[in-house]
């Protein structure tokens, strides 16, 4: 009798399979409706790719975090996607793949303070942080809602110093704060705070990535701090098979 009450509790247990694109619930949290504009859907084809695995070696997650959830960026599309394990989630029958404003100017990295242009590469989610601060979540921001990336990181700050826009003790200053498991000062010529935040559509945002608030409502309510955040470059091309070339910078 115990084997037969263990093997019908498990056989309900599907969330440790491999899992394709499909209904993935990895939060009580609701996906609001879709906007009325966007033309994806799980039945359409989606601008974002249905796994990881479609996107560069070099833009992959890289096992730095534990958490089973991505966050990612896609630049020339003006898209950000959540996928777990590694795949891309739908909910009620709609990818989430989800449209974004950025900056006025979004080509390249960024290395400089400049109000208009967005990261690339690999972050993490540091902090989350609302309008009316709490015990929950201390952390203030304008907006909100708003998931803090790790910007710069090393290869940010090294590109700085060697486009002349930081200084040798100040790139030494922060990657001794990197290593010590410090994010480095949001204050220097690099600029900081960039965030992925509840956004009006339509209307640039300062560097950051804008999103509708219904649907940060629900990206705020999924992600963790830890959780990876990859942001795709906009010099990348997309092959017959759906994967993606980009050129490093």
């Amino acid at each position: 009798m115990l084997r037969a009450f263990i093997l019908a509790l498990t056989s309900n247990l599907t969330f440790c399979a491999p899992q394709k694109p499909a209904d993935i619930i990895t939060t009580s949290a609701t996906a609001p409706h879709p906007w009325s504009d966007n033309p994806y859907s799980y039945e359409k084809e989606s601008p974002c790719p249905a796994d990881l695995g479609k996107l560069p070696i070099e833009y992959r997650p890289d096992g730095r975090t534990t958490g089973k959830r991505t966050l990612v960026v896609f630049k020339d599309t003006h898209h950000i996607a959540l996928y777990y394990e590694g795949y891309l989630v739908v909910q009620s029958g709609e990818t989430v793949c989800i449209p974004v404003n950025m900056g006025k100017t979004p080509e390249g990295p960024k290395t400089r303070r400049d109000w208009s242009s967005t990261p690339e590469g690999k972050y993490v989610v540091h902090v989350k942080a609302t309008r009316d601060s709490d015990r929950a979540y201390p952390y203030k921001t304008s907006f909100e809602q708003g998931l803090r990336i790790d910007y710069p990181r090393r290869r940010d700050i090294k590109r700085a110093f060697t486009q002349g826009v930081i200084d040798e003790p100040t790139m030494k200053r922060m990657l001794k704060h990197i290593e010590s498991g410090r994010v480095p000062s949001q204050q220097t010529a690099m600029g900081g705070d960039i965030l992925i935040h509840s956004w009006t559509p339509g209307q640039y945002t300062q560097g950051c990535v804008g999103v509708d608030g219904a649907w940060m409502n629900y990206l705020f309510d999924v992600a963790e701090v830890g959780d990876e955040v990859l942001i795709i470059p906009m010099n990348c091309t997309v092959n017959a098979d759906g994967a993606y070339d980009c050129q490093t910078n």
